[in-house]
Order: C-alpha cells, then sequence, then structure tokens
C-alpha cells in the first residue's frame, strides 16, 4: 500500500501468519506513484480529505465516508488530491474472508466485492456514509485499547461496514465459489507452495501437491481468491521483484533472474504491463537506491 512519510499504525500489517490487520493512515500530498501489489485484499475508508483511487484503467475520486476496495495481488494506487486526509484501511487474508460465515446467511459471499471489476464494486450511499465513520472511530478506539476483545469487536464492526456498503449491490455476474472448509485447506497448499518460492510454480506441480487435476483447482482457486493460478503465482513474483527494486542496489537482471524471469526484457514486459512503467521508472519514483537499469 502507498503511504506517506506522517502514519500511525494501529496494527502491524498483515504478516504471513495472520488474518486480518488494520491500518490508520494520514499520508502527505504526494504525485501518483506507480501502483502496488499485495496478497490481503483491502477495504478503506476516507474519513478525511480527498483522494484518486487508481486500478488499471479506471479511477475514481472517493472523499469521506467513501470507500474503495482491492482484490488479491491487484495493481493499485493512490494520489492524494487534499490535505488533511486520513484513511482507515482493513487488510485481510482471503481465506479468512472466505471462511465468514452464519448459518442463517451461509451463502452470504463476503468475496465478491474484492472479485468484481474495479468500476462494478459496490459505493457508500450518502445515508449509510455517517454510519461508516462511526464505525472507524470505534475501531480506532478498539484497536488502540487492544487485546483480544477489541480484536475480535474490530473485526465485527468491519463485517458491519462491508454489509451497509453493499446495501442494494448484487456482483455483476455469479462467481463459483468453494464451500466446504476443506477446500480451503487444499488451496493453502497452493498458496504456500507460491509464496515459499521465487521461481515460476505450475498449475500442474501446484494440482499435484493439491491431490487435483489442474483444470479443478484452478476452478477452486479463482472461485475463492477471484484470480487464475497462473496470475496469482505472476504478480506474487512482480511484488517480490518490486520490493527488491527499492530495497537493493541490485541490477535489473538480477533481480529478474531471482525472481524466475527469464531474462531482464521479460521481467521489463511483465512489470510494466502490471505496475504501469519500467523497473527503473518504479525504482526512481520511489525514491530509492539507484541500481543498474541492465
Amino acid at each position: 500500500m502507498l503511504i506517506g512519510d506522517s502514519i500511525h499504525v494501529l496494527d502491524e500489517f498483515l504478516a504471513p501468519t495472520e488474518a486480518f490487520s488494520v491500518y490508520h493512515v494520514a499520508p502527505s500530498v504526494q504525485p501518483i506513484y506507480p501502483y502496488d501489489m499485495h496478497y490481503p485484499v483491502e477495504f478503506g475508508v476516507i474519513l478525511s480529505g480527498r483522494q484518486r483511487r487508481l486500478c488499471g484503467d479506471w479511477s475514481e475520486v472517493v472523499g469521506p465516508g467513501e470507500v474503495w476496495f482491492q482484490g488479491v495481488w491487484e495493481p493499485h494506487g493512490a494520489e492524494l488530491l487534499e490535505e488533511p486526509t486520513n484513511v482507515l484501511v482493513f487488510a485481510a487474508s482471503p481465506q479468512c474472508l472466505a471462511m465468514t460465515g452464519f448459518e442463517q446467511v451461509a451463502h452470504y459471499d463476503w468475496m465478491a466485492p474484492f472479485a468484481a471489476p474495479p468500476g462494478t464494486r459496490p459505493q457508500a450511499k450518502p445515508h449509510v456514509r455517517d454510519d461508516l465513520l462511526s464505525l472507524c472511530e470505534k475501531v480506532v478506539r478498539q484497536t488502540e485499547a487492544g487485546g483480544d476483545r477489541a480484536r475480535l469487536l474490530v473485526w465485527l464492526y468491519f463485517l458491519e461496514m462491508m454489509l451497509l456498503v453493499r446495501e442494494g449491490w448484487a456482483p455483476p455476474s455469479p462467481r463459483t465459489r468453494p464451500t466446504a472448509p476443506e477446500s480451503y485447506r487444499v488451496l493453502d497448499r497452493a498458496i504456500e507452495l507460491v509464496l515459499a518460492s521465487r521461481r515460476a510454480i505450475s498449475l500442474k506441480q501446484a494440482a499435484r501437491v493439491c491431490g487435483l487435476n489442474p483444470n479443478a483447482l484452478n476452478r477452486l482457486f479463482n472461485g475463492l481468491m477471484g484470480i487464475t493460478f497462473s496470475r496469482y503465482c505472476m504478480r506474487h513474483r512482480l511484488s517480490g521483484g518490486a520490493a527488491q527494486l527499492v530495497s537493493t542496489t541490485d541490477p535489473v537482471k538480477v533481480i529478474a533472474k531471482e525472481w524466475g524471469f527469464a531474462d531482464a526484457s521479460h521481467f521489463h514486459r511483465c512489470f510494466q504491463a502490471q505496475y504501469g512503467c519500467t523497473p527503473a521508472e518504479y525504482r526512481s519514483r520511489r525514491g530509492s537506491p539507484s541500481g543498474d537499469s541492465e
């Protein structure tokens, strides 16, 4: 996630072993940055100010009480339009969110807004924005208090926000999604295989680990994550390469090799397609140590 110099972190950003986390961000006005990508899905609420949210060719200006959704490994960014701007951001593992269920409405698909195309995702209607901001205040108080009770309350407030925003909204197309808990455990094996490697993992390799045929795994994976397995793998490797660009002075060709790309040109093409800029431009715009461009 793109943040400025001024940030108050209510909780650590989602670590691999965590299921849910919260950020309260107060960034300074900055130009448009290259897109970021991450594995957790993201739900944000504007507390004050305005931002232009960017996702591929889509953009939208959001103000107080309005929200955004970001999917798994989805390239996104923001341009701050007004100061002071404060946002509250929730990050959740897809499995945690997808497995949230209540017997009374077992069919409810919590992942649907994150899997829908950016321009079709729900937005807070005017009559619920005050309620959203009130819930955000409760989240801030509980997270500052800390403890298991506070974390549970924050999770419940988050679900309530999702329900408010989704009032009257329906996914643009129905999704096929797994329902049995065992399905999620099967997908965890594929996810762990990808996250543990800097090399490309084939659908056949993942299917073998999961005990499924490739087509069945891809359907199951796409149903939960809202993204195909091959695209998930590619975005994981690009995200790792992007992190290495900003944290080291390693040449692009070295980073490309470490993350399983055929050569620097292959990495360059894939990177530009997802981030909207070259690896060298990304490194420069993030104010990172300069490395060789080749």
